[in-house]
């Protein structure tokens, strides 16, 4: 049985939950945004550096947008406490996106950045703040986002929808964070963005940790697919068409303890 919840940051309020099932494109909330002849271009590998254009070189320079980091428990992760942090700031909400995504669909009580979310069911959600290595055994780990979501079954599926804090909101770039069971592991995903045609993306005999979509036009919504093989994601990395003014990362996680920096590796 699959669980898809609507997990919104609470920029937005009353977002609807993807009634999609295996976490496809079905469903009159994403029928607006879906082009057949949606496509991408992926890269495996470290982000190249970023060179300045010569338009930015010979433009005066943009103010770098206002960056707050925030981590936590349940109390942080509550549904209307980042509304109201931002509101007591003075912080307008539709300026506020974040520059990653914790790998939390399915965790309860979490609140991501997102107009909604989806995981099929065969996903199994790691906490930092639970991990417990016994003796001999090796403790796993997880990325600033303190939670992961692991899969060894094929057709398992993650979609997301960017249309948040409005619908207007698109991402040119994605970076998903992941790791494999070993780096010369087997693991193929297949990635379709705005219900364009998915592409199989081979991923077998790399040590690559980070997958960057590149969408042919800003997208609204992407989909994942476990095709073969064992694979962890550690969270989404969205560069938004539109830089924000204020980029919001909440790594809060319900239950989430001090312990969790322990098994931190990034």
């Amino acid at each position: 049985m699959l669980r898809c919840a609507a997990l919104g940051l609470g920029l937005l309020a009353g977002q609807a939950a993807l009634a999609a099932p295996a976490c496809g494109w079905q469903g009159a909330a994403l029928r607006p945004v879906l082009r057949a002849d949606a496509s991408f271009t992926w890269h495996a590998g470290a982000e190249p550096p970023q060179l300045p254009s010569p338009a930015q070189l010979s433009s005066p320079a943009q103010p770098s947008p206002l960056r707050i980091a925030l981590w936590g428990d349940s109390l942080t992760s509550a549904p209307d406490f980042i509304d109201a942090a931002l509101d007591a700031a003075g912080i307008a909400r539709a300026a506020v996106q974040p520059s990653f995504i914790q790998a939390g669909d399915q965790v309860p009580g979490l609140r991501l950045p997102l107009k909604s979310a989806c995981a099929s069911s065969g996903w199994q959600t790691g906490y930092a703040h639970k991990e417990n290595p016994g003796k001999g055994r090796q403790p796993s780990w997880y990325g600033k986002g303190f939670v992961s979501m692991r899969s060894a079954t094929p057709g398992d599926s993650i979609l997301l929808d960017f249309r948040s804090p409005s619908h207007a909101a698109r991402v040119k770039e994605l970076a998903i964070v992941f790791e494999k069971a070993r780096p010369d592991g087997s693991l193929l995903l297949g990635v379709a963005v705005d219900g364009g045609a998915e592409q199989l993306v081979p991923l077998s005999r790399s040590s690559a940790t980070r997958l960057r979509i590149v969408p042919d036009a800003p997208m609204a919504a992407v989909r994942i697919r476990l095709v073969s093989g064992q694979v962890t994601v550690h969270g989404f990395a969205p560069e938004y068409a539109q830089a924000p003014r204020v980029v919001l990362d909440s790594f809060s996680v319900p239950g989430g303890m001090l312990r969790s920096w322990a098994y931190a590796d990034e």
